[in-house]
């Protein structure tokens, strides 16, 4: 049950007893509230400081890993992984529901997915962003992608041979935050690209999802700094309320920066947001 904690925060508590979970609770600001047990779920306490929830559904099962920091008695969410039993395309209604890929070499470059009935289908093509790796296997399809403060990887077997692709598994590892201020928050479809000169920005443009790129108009409002190499904060300012977003630049990125933290204010912790960005697989970072 990955939805009710965070993932950043350690907000969860155990209640154990003879090496057995017992009860549940969420704290939210002050207050703590007492969280069901799910009657399909199973529970393993894994030394010194995981607990292994098992949720066993008709279709799927779900494995949700909770991890306490150490000193902590609060557990966060550090992993949430969903299986499917029978990946299907065909949905319980008779209609089409699945995927196919453009792949070239084993790289796959192009996402589709397809949907309909016997008598019609529709299809929508995706291009995959800059934070996706992807690769074809005899085993099946494999993505990789980095979505707010997750690497999540989806796994694509074909039910049928020769057929469209379904949805095999889904594993989401969660990056913590530690004790930084700034947290994590890829979102790889915000780019930017920067000219920088002397350790200053002097011309911001925004990508847009053709790949073309606009100049950001300079205002009062908006503001633009060099924190390190490869890193560069916007600042949002209107009246005595500021905002921020900081734009991180892979060594395959080409020029491109992507979304990687948003928050209000203006001050980042720099050496925070640096130690979770160093926890992306390195084929991964490099693309942002």
């Amino acid at each position: 049950m990955p939805a009710i904690g965070s993932t950043t925060t350690p907000n969860i508590s155990f209640t154990l007893a003879n090496n057995a979970v017992t009860g549940m609770s969420q704290s939210v600001g002050a207050k703590s509230y007492a969280v069901k047990l799910p009657t399909n779920a199973t529970f393993s306490i894994a030394q010194p400081n995981a607990v292994i929830e098992t949720i066993k559904g008709s279709t799927t099962t779900e494995v949700v890993k909770y991890v306490a920091p150490a000193g902590s008695t609060k557990y966060l969410v550090a992993q949430d992984t969903v299986t499917f039993a029978k990946p299907t395309t065909t949905l319980s209604s008779g209609l089409t529901n699945g995927y196919s890929f453009t792949i070239a070499n084993g790289a796959v470059t192009a996402e589709q997915h397809v949907m309909g009935n016997s008598a019609h289908t529709t299809t929508h093509s995706y291009t995959l962003p800059p934070s996706t790796v992807a690769s074809s296997s005899a085993s099946g399809v494999t993505k990789t992608q980095v979505l707010g403060n997750a690497v999540v990887t989806t796994k694509f077997v074909q039910p049928t041979a020769g057929g469209l692709y379904a949805v095999a598994s889904i594993n989401s590892d969660f990056i913590d935050a530690g004790n930084s201020k700034t947290l994590l928050s890829v979102n790889p479809m915000d780019r930017m690209m920067f000219t920088v000169s002397g350790g200053k920005v002097m011309q911001a443009q925004q990508v847009n999802a053709s790949g073309t790129a606009s100049a950001v108009p300079t205002n009062s409002h908006v503001s633009f700094s060099v924190l390190a190499p490869s890193l560069v904060q916007e600042t949002i300012t209107f009246g005595n309320h500021s905002s921020y977003e900081v734009y991180y630049q892979g060594t395959a990125a080409k020029g491109v920066y992507t979304e990687v933290a948003h928050g209000s204010g203006a001050t980042i912790d720099l050496v925070g947001l640096q130690a979770q960005l160093s926890h992306i697989p390195g084929n991964l970072l490099s693309f942002l």
